[in-house]
């Protein structure tokens, strides 16, 4: 979890907020910050989802430091291609 909380602090530099702001958006307690830096604790996954929302990266990158760091937009509800391109004929 060490890297974990190494790419969350980084984040919260990054992005030129805080840890009191990123509880109070995220709904995760203040202390829970606390215990997991000390190492007595460790994030649920629950708030590893909520900490990768709010700063809108990927859960994966977040848990490992692999692939994408930020999330890519989804094409659901983009329309079809196939009937855009019909249209434009």
């Amino acid at each position: 979890m060490n890297e974990v909380n190494n790419r969350i602090n980084s984040l919260v530099k990054e992005r030129k907020t805080s840890f009191y702001k990123l509880s109070k958006e995220t709904g995760i307690d203040q202390s829970v910050f606390s215990r997991v830096k000390t190492g007595k604790l460790n994030f649920s996954s629950k708030n590893i989802e909520q900490i990768a929302n709010y700063f809108g990266v990927n859960i994966d990158w977040l848990l490992t430091g692999e692939g994408d760091m930020l999330k890519t937009p989804s094409k659901e509800g983009k329309g079809n291609d196939t009937t855009e391109e019909a249209n434009l004929t």
